[in-house]
């Protein structure tokens, strides 16, 4: 009994000394320098820990060769470690012979064992590097597929697809056609301006009607709109906004919400209704748009907007109007493209009238309700109600 205690102490003894030398390599290690670390591998030399041998291979290039294949001699399925140890080869390969060939087995055995975005993105950009297609675009799906399941954060991922493909149609057939990631895609292609691309991208996100997309696919109107891609922004208004009439240039239909059957939305197409100091401005159930001018407005101000597609110079506008309160004119005129109609005059209760434009320039224009002071006079005060706003082609 005596024999039996006393081996159990000696090897209560022996586990407390290498715990404690185990700690020692431990903190040994923490000082994160090749040297270091190279000291904590001898201490634990049986069974070095595979972080240990990792960090060296990080530290020092030289070590890392023999570094890396130690911890995947301990631990066969550590795929950062394969994933250093293919691209340490391939750094050295350079490309070429047995050494890409074994970097690419190792990348491809990461990838194989840990089904995750890292080992397939890291694959992907091998094959990017190599110019191999058929390989990457393999790679991406299945990095497509992985960040699909963590993040959503494509971006990355797009700017390696889109450098191998600049046809943004053949990007999302490769990687797969998610509302996610086609939203990424927008995102990428909007930055690079491509405007083949941008309209491959909001026909498809347009087709699944995802009413969290409209105030995206409105920002792109906008956005082309500003840029002067008349047939773009016509066609995905009509997509995605969904007019009562669709907007059709070529057949003198240019004009959004004329009826103000709903209120100003201020994006696309739609009527923008600025917020302006000494102007009260409503849209009514009545299907009216009344302004109140206080007298302390602006001089010059834009009442009410709207950007329309022209395909001919020559404008007919008609609409219907009422005033209160105006003890002369108005100042209230329509301006299409630059060019001024007359003011509106005081018109109780209401009043039908037209106005044509001759020199607006086909394209995108706009057509503005504008207050100006006119000559020789204070400025205006009073109400004016609009409703019932059509263009037609004289």
């Amino acid at each position: 009994m005596r024999f039996v205690s006393r081996v159990a102490s000696v090897l209560f003894g022996v586990a407390a000394f290498g715990s404690a030398y185990l700690a020692c390599a431990e903190a040994v290690s923490r000082q994160d320098t090749p040297s270091a670390l190279a000291r904590a591998v001898q201490m634990d030399r049986f069974a070095p820990p595979a972080h240990y041998l990792e960090r060296l291979a990080d530290l020092d290039e030289s070590a890392a060769p023999a570094a890396l294949d130690a911890a995947l001699a301990a631990n066969p399925r550590l795929t950062t470690a394969r994933i250093s140890r293919g691209l340490a080869t391939e750094r050295v390969s350079r490309f070429a012979g047995a050494g890409r060939d074994l970097a690419e087995r190792d990348l491809k055995e990461a990838a194989r064992l840990d089904r995750q975005y890292l080992p397939a993105w890291t694959l992907a950009n091998f094959y990017f590097r190599r110019k191999d297609q058929p390989n990457f675009w393999a790679s991406a799906r299945q990095a497509a597929a992985m960040e699909a399941a963590t993040s959503d954060d494509y971006r990355p991922l797009l700017r390696l697809a889109n450098a191998m493909e600049p046809r943004a149609d053949e990007v999302l057939a490769h990687l797969g056609d998610s509302a996610a990631l086609e939203r990424a895609e927008l995102n990428a292609v909007l930055a690079g301006d491509d405007a083949g691309s941008v309209r491959t991208v909001v026909q498809a996100l347009a087709v699944r009607q995802d009413s969290t997309d409209r105030l995206r696919l409105m920002a792109v109107v906008d956005r082309q709109i500003h840029s002067g891609r008349l047939q773009d922004a016509v066609d995905l208004w009509n997509a995605v906004a969904v007019p009562q009439t669709p907007l059709d240039p070529s057949q003198g239909r240019v004009l959004t919400n004329g009826d103000f059957s709903r209120a100003p939305q201020d994006f696309g197409f739609d009527w923008r209704m600025p917020s302006l100091a000494g102007v009260a401005s409503q849209w009514t159930p009545a299907r009216r748009i009344v302004f109140s001018l206080s007298g302390q407005q602006a001089e010059l101000c834009a009442l009410l907007e709207q950007t329309l597609p022209l395909a001919r110079r020559r404008l007919l506008l008609r609409f219907e109007y009422s005033t209160t309160g105006f003890d002369a004119a108005t100042g209230i005129r329509w301006n299409l493209g630059g060019e001024d109609s007359p003011a509106l005059d005081p018109a109780p209760p209401g009043r039908s009238a037209s106005v044509v434009f001759d020199s607006a320039k086909p394209g995108l224009a706009r057509l503005v309700l504008l207050y100006r002071r006119d000559p020789g006079r204070v400025r205006a005060a009073g109400r004016v109600e609009i409703w019932n706003v059509r263009a037609e082609i004289p």
